[in-house]
């Protein structure tokens, strides 16, 4: 790398990052209302999250386990305890697919950027970055997310805290029964590997230093500004 600084392309990069994070956070909140919205829940999206509220079925099935919760918790068979159960199975699978469409939307978006990317790398090798190259970039950092989140609760583990359940892969994992590091581990790895080759081959090394930079300020402060500062109040 060399240790060069390009204080013009500094301000673009870093104004990109800041924007990319604070829509990154809402389109992948977007993509659990969207499901949420399809499987007839009533969902509201917040600035960090979804609340999906409580569907007409659900409501409906509510009562209907109150009204027949003695043959329900029976452990013999009956048609009312096996239409709840079939009820209930097919809701968790429901919850899998909402929790799946928020990072699905996220790596979905930086998948789009990367294909991009690729299909120009040629072009890129030849005439240098242009604006859409660097737009293209910043898309493909979506996948920093899974990178990010899961070196997170790497890290909670190594100060002596316990494997978060709260984030999206841990619950995926644990829907499919697997241990709860296994998605995130999984899509950490592709991403990384991913992220590394736009850094280390497709970035020219007299910009590299710049890039990096760039990312961690603009998305620290994009997080930031989102998370604590702009989001409570416009989304609270």
């Amino acid at each position: 790398m060399e240790f060069s600084f390009k204080p013009r392309l500094s301000i673009y990069l870093f104004l990109g990052f800041v924007l990319a994070t604070i829509a990154g956070t809402q389109t992948h909140e977007m993509g659990h209302y969207v499901a949420a919205k399809y499987f007839g829940f009533n969902p509201t999206l917040h600035y960090g999250s979804v609340s999906y509220g409580e569907s007409a079925e659900q409501a409906e099935m509510e009562a209907f386990y109150d009204n027949n919760k003695k043959k329900i918790v029976s452990k013999e068979s009956s048609p009312e305890k096996e239409r709840f159960t079939n009820w209930f199975t097919g809701m968790q699978q429901k919850y899998f697919l909402i929790t799946l469409a928020g990072p699905v939307q996220t790596i979905i978006t930086g998948t789009l950027g990367l294909v991009l990317l690729f299909y120009r790398r040629k072009k890129i090798k030849l005439e240098g970055l242009k604006f859409i190259d660097w737009v293209l970039v910043i898309l493909a950092f979506f996948w920093a997310r899974q990178v990010l989140n899961f070196l997170v609760s790497i890290t909670s583990v190594l100060l002596g805290k316990k494997f978060s359940t709260r984030g999206d892969e841990p619950r995926l994992s644990m829907f499919l029964e697997l241990p709860k590091p296994t998605i995130g581990l999984i899509t950490a790895t592709i991403g990384a590997i991913l992220l590394l080759w736009i850094t280390f081959y497709l970035i020219p090394k007299n910009k590299r230093l710049t890039f990096i930079c760039s990312g961690i300020v603009g998305c620290a402060l994009g997080f930031w500004l989102w998370l604590v500062k702009l989001g409570p109040v416009i989304l609270p």
